[in-house]
């Protein structure tokens, strides 16, 4: 089973809205399983053996609800910090995405770049703080925010050099 510790406001959640939570297996595949929320834990029990993520709908202040997930983990007896796995599921996407992209010409002064390497330091801040999971999730809600920022303006970079490629080509639509 797969247990998340998550906070409201520094203090253990008494409720927790388990929108859209669902678990999933390698290559995002969907993975049978229930989730509960019980005694300030997320609860996830998959009917599989081996990793999986969890997925869920959350709030981020000043972005919106949106479905995100954590890495792949697998099954241990102490909890995770939840916001501490979705950030760093976060982050790992934003290098996989700039990878795939192609993107590794963006200076350090690109608005993408500048939000990751701000969202990756208050990462490594929640990360130093886990022996007061309080204080990392803290760190990690505002390392997901950054990150969701970042990984928007990487997409919108990408978008913005596909379509000035399809210009120079001739092939952009006209509108």
């Amino acid at each position: 089973m797969l247990k998340f510790l998550v906070y409201q406001n520094g203090r253990p959640a008494e409720q927790w809205p388990l929108r859209h939570a669902h678990l999933l297996g390698p290559d995002d595949v969907g993975v049978r399983g229930a989730v509960r929320f019980q005694d300030g834990l997320i609860c996830a029990e998959k009917s599989a053996d081996g990793a999986s993520a969890l997925a869920l709908q959350v709030e981020l202040e000043g972005v919106g609800e949106l479905v995100l997930q954590t890495c792949l983990l697998p099954e241990r007896d102490d909890p995770y910090v939840l916001s501490v796995e979705l950030a760093r599921h976060r982050l790992m996407r934003c290098l996989q995405k700039q990878e795939d992209w192609a993107m590794f010409d963006l200076r350090e002064n690109h608005p993408a770049i500048r939000k990751y390497n701000q969202a990756r330091q208050k990462f490594i801040d929640a990360l130093t703080e886990l022996d007061e999971p309080e204080e990392a999730d803290a760190f990690a809600w505002d390392a997901l925010s950054l990150g969701v920022e970042a990984s928007e303006r990487l997409a919108l970079t990408h978008a913005e050099s596909l379509l000035a490629r399809a210009a120079r080509a001739g092939e952009a639509p006209p509108s």
